[in-house]
Formats: C-alpha cells, sequence, structure tokens
C-alpha cells in the first residue's frame, strides 16, 4: 500500500499453532499498527509461489524483515537448511550493512538462549513468549517499526561556571540593607546577539522534548493515535501524526536565518514542507523585562505575544494540530 510503512515475517513453520500464531501477529500490524504486513501464506493458496524468490524480494522491496526466532529456527540457520537455511544467508549481508532492517522477535519454551542462531546472539529481541505480556509486546514492535522511542533524553542544561579566584563578598551590614530597600535596581545585562542565537538554540531542543512528552501523553489517552519523529539534522525535525494510520498532518520545526537575518525558530503545519523558505510561524528570541524570552510573531489567536518553549507547544497544539486530527 502506497505510503505505508511494509515489513515481511521470516519464520520457520515449527507446527500448525506457531504458524496461525504468526499469521496473526501479521494481521494485528496491519488493523492496529496501520503496518503493511506481509507472511508467505498470504499468497500460497492465490498462485504458486516460489519461496526463495519471494524472500529475495521481501529483503530488497521491503522496510522492515522481522525474525520470529524460535529454537526450531535457530537449529535450521545453524545448519542453513531448509527455507530457514537460505533465509539466514540471506540475512547475513543485511546484518553487516543494514541492521536496522531487521526486526528480532522470539517464542521460546524456557531457553532464552537457545532460539538465537550464532550470527544473531547479542542482538536484542522483543519476547513474545508469555502470552499474558502478548499487547504490550506488539505495542513494543509498533514502536520500533515506526521509531517512537518513549524514552528521550533529557535536553542539555547549562555549563557551570567555576571561577577559581572568586572572593565570596562579605555580606553588607543589616543596617545598610534596611536603609536603601526601597530602592530598586534594574537588570544591567545587556544581550548580545550570540546570546540570542544560543537562547534559540536551547529553546529549541526544549520545545522538542516537549513535543515528544505531549505526542507520548496523548498516545496513553488515543491508542490509534501515533507519531513519528525524523530529525534531519540537529536544528531540523519533522514530526507526522496518524489516526488509525491515517496521515493527517504535520509538524516542521527547524531553526533558519543564521547566515543571513536574525535567527529564529520556523514552524511549518501540514503533510508536505520541502522548502524552508515556506513556514506558518516565525519565532524570535528578544528580551522582555531584562531577560530573554520567545516571541511567536504570527500567532493571532491571543495577544501573549511574549512566550515560555511550554506556553508555545501548547498554543501549536490547540489551535493548530489538534484541529487536523479532528478532520
Amino acid at each position: 500500500m502506497k505510503g505505508r510503512i511494509t515489513a515481511f515475517f521470516s519464520y520457520s513453520w515449527d507446527n500448525p499453532q506457531h504458524e496461525q500464531w504468526v499469521v496473526d501477529l501479521t494481521n494485528r500490524l496491519r488493523t492496529d499498527g496501520g503496518i503493511d504486513a506481509h507472511i508467505d501464506k498470504f499468497e500460497l493458496y492465490e498462485k504458486t509461489v516460489n519461496l526463495n524468490q519471494m524472500m529475495i524480494q521481501a529483503m530488497r522491496d521491503y522496510d522492515y524483515v522481522i525474525v520470529v526466532l524460535t529454537e526450531n529456527y535457530a537449529t535450521k540457520a545453524d545448519a542453513f537448511t531448509g527455507g530457514v537455511g537460505f533465509e539466514s544467508e540471506l540475512l547475513l549481508p543485511t546484518l553487516r550493512r543494514n541492521k536496522d532492517k531487521i526486526i528480532l522477535i522470539m517464542r521460546h519454551s524456557g531457553n532464552y538462549e537457545g532460539v538465537f542462531p550464532f550470527h544473531m546472539q547479542d542482538y536484542y529481541a522483543i519476547d513474545f513468549s508469555k502470552e499474558d505480556q502478548f499487547e504490550s509486546k506488539l505495542q513494543e514492535l509498533i514502536r520500533r517499526i515506526y521509531k517512537a522511542n518513549p524514552y528521550q533524553k533529557a535536553p542539555l542544561g547549562e555549563i557551570p561556571r567555576f571561577d577559581l579566584n572568586e572572593i565570596t563578598p562579605q555580606a553588607p551590614a543589616q543596617s545598610a540593607k534596611s536603609l536603601f530597600a526601597d530602592i530598586q535596581m534594574s537588570n544591567l545585562k545587556k544581550y548580545t546577539d550570540l546570546d540570542k542565537e544560543e537562547h534559540l538554540k536551547q529553546s529549541y531542543i526544549e520545545m522538542k522534548d516537549l513535543f515528544i512528552q505531549l505526542f507520548e501523553h496523548v498516545r496513553t489517552q488515543s491508542p490509534n493515535f501515533i507519531f513519528t519523529l525524523d530529525e534531519d539534522s540537529k536544528q531540523k525535525c519533522m514530526f507526522k501524526f496518524y489516526v488509525d494510520g491515517q496521515l493527517k498532518t504535520g509538524l516542521k520545526m527547524w531553526i533558519g536565518g543564521f547566515s543571513h537575518s536574525s535567527p529564529s525558530i520556523n514552524f511549518h503545519y501540514g503533510t508536505h514542507s520541502f522548502n524552508d523558505s515556506s513556514m506558518n510561524e516565525i519565532i524570535y528570541s528578544e528580551v522582555q523585562n531584562d531577560t530573554l524570552s520567545l516571541r511567536m510573531t504570527m500567532n493571532f489567536y491571543d495577544r501573549d505575544e511574549s512566550k515560555t518553549p511550554e506556553a508555545i507547544v501548547r498554543t501549536t497544539w490547540k489551535n493548530h494540530i489538534l484541529p487536523s486530527l479532528k478532520i
């Protein structure tokens, strides 16, 4: 299906029960994850099939190959016998050149290490061995396919400044504090262009992490909502939002303007944005009340232009992303 992530299952025909389990898992990826998942049995009863040719095409054309590891699979793979042996030969170069294309899952009967062929030892496999954990493992597999990691790194804080020659000044006498308590002095710090650029970079990182936290929260409230994140660089990323597997809208976020104009954080809402000169929101760093803050220049929903990263994330979700998901 055009525009969908594709996946093909590699497994051993251990017994009819195991074969049906793999068929059921394939269909759950299609219905619950919106993934164009396939298995050899979908075609065996429709036409004459060359299984080896089918596996070669899957390795070449599909986005992912999902390998179902069992004790029987490991035995055949190590001996290079049967269809599993042929598939193992195809998998070896892929594990070297593009190992992220291969997703390992396993079903063992008590011997955890016994399901791994020699060439797949030390790789992580999603464990489907316990039936009462099937639903949670299914969600882990779907997240792995969409690269939707629920665990995100916190943004880096400021580097501490250490002055070994610093002398701690003595506190002024209490009488002096009381005497001039009515005199207020504003912050005399002058913010430079470099300060504003650094503020924008840190704000971009903070907003990206806040968006991820927000979308993960929405996912717990609405299981049919899925988001993906693609990062072109440290200063550009693209979120895509799906409902029941259908692409609804997207959010492109990037930092621009360092080379030719005032630097800014730019947003573009929608599913297509290939040109960085097209944006729906431009956010600048500016001084407000003696401190650096963010200003949304194209926000027509409220008059408070000075905002924090959290406020911008909330405004963007409420006014631009959520309405598109409800269509």
